[in-house]
């Protein structure tokens, strides 16, 4: 059946969200502008990759999370040869005796946010507007689909050489271990996939609507004005007010202090309460505020209306 998407990532959108997953990576997740550099070669060459929420998709589409494992700084110098991602699919659907419907980062932070849009590109497959975290992690386990009770099991790791492993573990913390220990044997680092689901469990297991969160981030980061503010001699007042968009006076004399405006959100900005309404009109911009074509101020230009589901690709590979 189709399935109807939030928009395409294009070109303009994956540079916005490769800027919105180093900012929520906070330095994890690996580097964000080589995966860019990849993501924007698979989509030049296969075509933009449809974003699409799990409420279109039946409850028993298969979502494939994924993303890369290992040491950082090895992913920059141990590049892919592109086979990794059908790998992972085709093992994982022969595991299952399911079809993949659709890719998920298993992290949105650094890379990984967009390594997901690469391997889509190349198979034909759509990405959902989710994650497992909302930010990056440094252990298998620490995601939301292992607090919800879902099985890590079974996974699958491979490398570009076409080495491929399979584990079925007990827990996520025996899944971290033996997982870690063999991406050094790979040489550093690898590509995995753990924690299948369907779109109805990932409805409440997932960190929902992140890569849409990602690119408005990267969208308010290009549209800012001025420079960062200099660590050794901050203005004063806010230290953002000079390029902040929704600045106001109050903002230029007075430093915010951090302070809970939700359960387990701490800000530090005088108009956050403004921010999280929806009321962002200070400096005549509204920055990430939805539109009325529910797209969230992010639909493309010229997308088409729905994206065909996904097509029968076999029932892969065979045990020995």
């Amino acid at each position: 059946m189709p399935v109807t998407m939030k928009r395409l990532l294009d070109p303009d959108s994956l540079r916005a969200l490769s800027r919105g997953c180093a900012i929520l990576g906070a330095g994890g997740g690996g580097d964000a502008y080589v995966t860019l550099l990849q993501a924007l070669q698979a989509t030049e060459d296969f075509g933009p990759v449809p974003l699409v929420d799990l409420d279109e998709l039946p409850d028993d589409a298969l979502i494939m999370p994924c993303g890369g494992i290992g040491a950082t700084t090895v992913i920059l110098e141990k590049s892919e040869n592109g086979d990794e991602r059908a790998r992972l699919r085709e093992h994982l659907q022969f595991l299952t005796g399911r079809r993949v419907a659709a890719l998920m980062s298993a992290e949105i932070g650094g890379g990984n946010g967009l390594l997901p849009i690469t391997w889509a590109a190349r198979i034909g497959l759509p990405v959902v507007d989710a994650d497992g975290m909302g930010r990056a992690f440094p252990e298998v386990p620490q995601v939301a689909m292992h607090l919800a009770g879902i099985p890590v099991s079974p996974a699958v790791m491979t490398d570009e050489r076409g080495n491929l492993v399979v584990f079925r573990t007990i827990s996520g913390h025996w899944m971290e271990r033996l997982e870690r220990a063999a991406a050094v044997e790979f040489g550093g680092a690898a590509a995995s996939t753990e924690f299948s689901l369907t779109a109805a469990q990932a409805r409440g297991a997932t960190v929902r609507n992140s890569v849409s969160l990602a690119i408005r981030i990267g969208e308010a980061i290009a549209g800012a004005g001025g420079e960062p503010p200099d660590a050794t001699s901050p203005p004063p007042g806010c230290v953002f007010h000079p390029r902040c968009p929704l600045a106001v006076d109050r903002c230029a004399t007075e430093a915010p202090k951090l302070r809970t405006v939700r359960p387990a959100r701490l800000v530090a900005c005088h108009r956050a309460e403004e921010v999280l309404a929806g009321a962002m009109t200070g400096a005549g911009q509204s920055l990430g505020r939805s539109r009325p074509d529910g797209a969230g101020g992010l639909a493309a230009k010229g997308a088409p209306a729905a994206w065909p589901a996904p097509a029968d690709s076999g029932d892969g590979p065979r045990a020995s």
